[in-house]
């Protein structure tokens, strides 16, 4: 190869490089020009939302449910917020085993094997709003007593607002139109 021909071939590498850099630069100035909405799995994560008083006025709810609901849903509520009057949950989802795929779990890590176990390798945070008509069944930690009895939607609020109820298993059911939390439910582990 001449020394031309290596010239030509730099100069080229460069003006590309330079493109693709000014590309960037547009996209960056100008929002991405597309205003496409994000998709993947990263879509639906959000670590912290607007408090009663200081409401986010430029997001709107979503309109179609979340894609990723599970029916029971186990995990973790984190936190419970308002927007726009309805109470949304910052939900960590987990994989809770029971039976023989539990103890398979606990030999598979050297534990004692419990009956059950509960893995959370995700720790992304989903936000799920609650339906207003939303029943919630509490056990031990909510009620003192391991018998499954209906509490009031605000006692749970307050429980786990309180810092207490962050590692307390719960399940959710969702309203499979709307993706909206139906059924809020404490899994009494003893």
């Amino acid at each position: 190869m001449l020394w031309r021909d290596r010239k030509v071939l730099l100069a080229l590498g460069a003006t590309a490089a330079m493109g693709v850099l000014f590309g960037m630069l547009l996209a960056v100035l100008t929002g991405g020009g597309g205003g496409s909405p994000q998709t993947g799995p990263a879509a639906n994560t959000t670590t912290a939302s607007p408090t009663e008083s200081e409401p986010d006025e430029t997001s709107e709810p979503p309109t179609a449910p979340p894609s990723d609901l599970r029916n029971p849903d186990y995990g973790f509520i984190t936190a419970v917020e308002s927007t726009d009057g309805l109470p949304v949950l910052s939900f960590d989802r987990v994989d809770f085993f029971t039976g023989e795929e539990a103890r398979q779990r606990w030999e598979d890590q050297g534990g004692e094997p419990l009956d059950y176990f509960i893995s959370n390798v995700n720790k992304r945070l989903r936000e799920r709003v609650v339906s207003a008509d939303v029943t919630v069944i509490g056990s031990q930690r909510l009620t003192g007593d391991p018998a499954e009895q209906e509490i009031d939607q605000q006692q749970l609020y307050d429980y786990i607002n309180s810092g207490e109820g962050d590692d307390m298993l719960i399940t959710l059911r969702y309203d499979p139109q709307s993706g909206e939390v139906t059924e809020i439910k404490e899994i009494y582990l003893p």
